[in-house]
């Protein structure tokens, strides 16, 4: 199953999730096939400071990701062919 994560506010809602003893980063990584944005990394960078040690946690997260997306055409295509298909 694909699980699409189109900015950095997504990741950071829920960067103190845990299910059970499980980060839920770890989880979505083990569960989905994670694509995200090629601007998350950029935006955790900028607001580092804020985010702590947290901020490692998300570009790991990020790196593992197995699809990048470039552009906003390309969500929308995305989204309306799931939509669509369904």
């Amino acid at each position: 199953m694909d699980i699409l994560i189109p900015d950095t506010s997504a990741l950071i809602n829920i960067r103190d999730a845990y299910i059970g003893e499980t980060h839920i980063l770890d989880v979505l990584r083990q569960q989905f096939n994670v694509q995200v944005s090629r601007e998350i990394p950029h935006e955790v960078r900028r607001h580092k400071s804020r985010l702590d040690s947290d901020a490692e946690q998300i570009l790991q997260f990020v790196r593992q990701a197995r699809r990048y997306f470039h552009r906003e055409q390309v969500y929308e295509n995305l989204i309306f062919h799931r939509v669509a298909c369904r």
